[in-house]
């Protein structure tokens, strides 16, 4: 399976599971403050913040988001998550943000995103999404029924192990429903995911195409935005 941690707005992390608290929330308003003042913050707030930016612009913004998943689905162990919603259950979470940063992936690497359409003018239809660096695709996290497809790359090296960040967005009320739907879902079961923080993900400066101009219509009309 795949490796998951959670990382603090300033990078660290401890390498366990934990939801994002009240504190969380402030401490990601502060430092979007610090960053538009100049201040030096981390790569990881960084990331956040330019997400955010755009995640409001487009969208709402009273959006706020949550700490970051960082995930690495190793080669060489069919390494997969299987299709699900992010948020069936109604805790909060209302988009998803994904971000890749495996420079040169190819669609035969594998670990491609699948999602299936939920919107106005499709419904069911398959999406494929390769993910290569720079690339971020949003998408409802009540609506799209997505999945990781197995990690078929050949490189059993770092650059074979497909990285990504993920930030969820809520509106403030929501944060608070999901930090205290969470906290109940764990107190009860285990998380399904490995925790691990010992694998680094290389978030690359270089820029690349994320999707061509009809790519990005189609998905926006599917309820993804890429």
């Amino acid at each position: 399976g795949d490796f998951v941690c959670w990382l603090q707005f300033d990078g660290t992390s401890d390498g366990k599971f934990h939801e994002a608290t009240v504190e969380d929330l402030d401490e990601a308003s502060e430092a979007s403050e610090e960053v538009a003042a100049g201040v030096k913050v981390s790569g990881c707030m960084q990331l956040v913040r330019r997400v955010s930016q755009l995640v409001r612009q487009a969208l709402d913004h009273r959006l706020q988001p949550s700490l970051v998943m960082a995930a690495v689905y190793p080669p060489g162990r069919q390494a997969r998550f299987r299709p699900h919603l992010d948020n069936p259950d109604g805790d909060g979470r209302f988009l998803t943000a994904v971000y890749y940063t495996n420079k040169g992936w190819r669609q035969e690497d594998g670990a491609v995103l699948r999602g299936w359409t939920s919107g106005t003018e499709s419904e069911g239809e398959e999406i494929y999404v390769v993910p290569e660096a720079d690339r971020l695709v949003l998408f409802r996290a009540d609506r799209v029924r997505h999945e990781v497809l197995p990690n078929e790359n050949p490189d059993m090296g770092r650059s074979g192990h497909r990285c990504a960040f993920t930030i969820w967005f809520y509106y403030e009320d929501d944060a608070m429903r999901h930090i205290e739907t969470t906290t109940r879902k764990r107190r009860r079961s285990p998380s399904p995911h490995s925790e691990s923080h010992q694998n680094e993900a290389s978030m690359e400066a270089d820029v690349h195409p994320p999707v061509t101009d009809e790519d990005a219509a189609s998905l926006h009309r599917a309820g993804f935005i890429a």
